[in-house]
């Protein structure tokens, strides 16, 4: 098994078996069992986000939360503060706080020159009562619900986890709770609890990722990394952006030089323009490699999801660009072996079946390929 011990040392985190973990392919999946889950709550919820957006899903969220609150249910929930900027009220933390629900900016945006602004928090996490944890790329706007029209289809995927992995993700959220609160948080409080084993073959790591302490490690390429090297056979990957490391890159061809199927999609319909551009200044060089690259037709994925030979897998918050990789706060969770993993297989078939295929012989040029020339320079920006 390639769960890599060097990142069960770093984060402290451990390897779970005997957990249930369920993978959901879109938004429409994912979204009405969440509500339904919150509702089911006695003891505590926990959320963070880097986006949350005005509309239908948080109204009904939203309700749901004050509802839960009323019965005395103790809710904490992060959200980014740049990455909410214009998306909901400034005000949201005292609206929640009039209901009795502790809601913080992560990172106040302040006009004075920081390197914490570069530190985001990108973790979409939501706890609820030991009983379930969910991660995996969606945030809480209408676009990941495909309630509104934003970039075609938006494709994105989650992943509930049922068992004592969920400890990983509460410990995950507390490091940045501690952040917000300036305190250390009580953590046999909230990770003493006994859970059920699950009869489910396989195993779950729940992992974070951030600077700081993680930045000399980049526990996120190292995963990507450990994917590739793992695959003897295929390997499916989907990013919505394409700027990688060198190393990354490097790992991606090397895979498909020893001969395995490497398959990566990106969007069909980018959201940013100019980091589109720089995803495709990259194709020749993978191309050559012998990688299929496809352009998911439909819209814009937003998914960031791996599996090598139907058995190694990741599903988490963490792109291919060095914002992710190194600047911003990530998260996701390794699974080997899980019942789930021919969901995820599936999925990417199902995927590619609606894609188009990067021909062999493309060629980038013109203007733009000089302007991402320049660019490069400057990728660990993006």
């Amino acid at each position: 098994m390639l769960l890599d011990i060097s990142i069960t040392n770093i984060t402290k985190l451990g390897i779970h078996p005997n957990n249930r973990v369920k993978y959901y392919a879109t938004g429409e999946e994912f979204f009405p069992e969440l509500i339904e889950s919150l509702k089911l709550a006695k003891e505590f919820i926990f959320m963070e986000f880097f986006i949350i957006s005005d509309g239908d899903l948080w109204d009904e969220v939203q309700a749901t939360l004050v509802q839960k609150a009323s019965e005395g249910v103790e809710i904490r929930i992060i959200y980014d503060d740049m990455g909410c900027g214009g998306t909901i009220s400034a005000r949201t933390p005292k609206i929640l706080g009039k209901h009795g629900i502790k809601c913080y900016k992560f990172h106040p945006f302040r006009p004075i020159l920081s390197g914490v602004y570069n530190n985001r928090d990108h973790r979409k996490i939501v706890i609820i009562d030991h009983q379930m944890a969910f991660t995996g790329g969606m945030n809480l706007a209408d676009e990941y619900a495909n309630k509104i029209n934003r970039f075609g289809y938006w494709k994105d995927t989650m992943i509930k986890i049922e068992g004592s992995a969920i400890n990983n993700l509460i410990a995950v959220f507390l490091q940045n709770l501690n952040l917000v609160v300036g305190h250390i948080s009580d953590y046999n409080k909230w990770m003493n609890f006994d859970y059920p084993e699950y009869e489910d073959s396989g195993f779950v790591m729940p992992f974070g990722d951030g600077p700081g302490d993680y930045v000399s490690a980049l526990l996120g390429e190292q995963t990507y990394i450990n994917i590739l090297n793992y695959a003897q056979k295929k390997v499916y990957i989907s990013t919505p952006y394409l700027v990688p490391t060198y190393s990354l890159l490097d790992a991606l061809r090397s895979a498909a030089l020893r001969g395995v199927e490497v398959n990566l999609i990106v969007p069909g319909v980018p959201d940013k323009p100019v980091v589109y551009w720089m995803a495709k200044s990259n194709f020749r060089y993978l191309l050559d490699a012998g990688v299929n690259i496809y352009l998911y037709r439909p819209g814009f994925n937003h998914m960031k999801t791996a599996i090598a030979d139907n058995e190694l897998g990741f599903v988490g918050t963490i792109n291919f660009d060095f914002r992710s990789l190194v600047h911003h706060f990530e998260c996701g969770a390794i699974l080997y072996k899980c019942p789930c993993m021919d969901d995820i297989t599936k999925d990417f078939e199902q995927m590619i079946e609606v894609s188009e295929k990067v021909p062999q012989d493309y060629k980038f040029r013109g203007i733009k390929k000089s302007i991402c020339s320049v660019l490069k320079i400057i990728s660990a920006l993006f």
